[in-house]
């Protein structure tokens, strides 16, 4: 019958296979495998207890960055309505202005071009 041995007790027998590995192998590619297989064994047979504190840390990084967003929305759209209100202090100073997107030239400077003309 076989059982689950604790996380410390793998962990030493892994110690002491790499440690036997290291001395009696010489250094290669296939050496470099195993041991990273055998270092990793201990947190895929044992799962990743430091994870849950990086992953609660990101957690909390992603809550103040959605803070830090919503303050941010929350000033631009203030800023968006500041610009309506200009505008429409604008289109109610200025009625028959009238854009031309090519061009660029307005009712306005049309006006003044006709009275400089005069």
């Amino acid at each position: 019958m076989s059982m689950k041995l604790n996380k410390k007790a793998y962990q030493q027998l892994i110690d002491e296979d790499v440690n036997w590995l290291k001395i009696e192998t010489t250094d290669c590619l296939e050496q470099n495998h195993i041991l990273q297989v055998l270092k990793d064994s201990v947190r895929c047979y044992y799962g990743q207890e430091w994870q849950i504190d990086q992953l609660q840390a990101e957690v909390e990084e992603t809550e103040e960055a959605l803070v830090d967003l919503t303050k941010l929305f929350a000033l631009k759209v203030a800023e968006i309505e500041k610009l309506k209100a200009f505008q429409d202090m604008a289109n109610k100073m200025y009625p028959k202005r009238m854009l031309i997107v090519d061009g660029a030239v307005d009712f306005i400077r049309e006006q003044a071009l006709k009275k400089a003309g005069k």
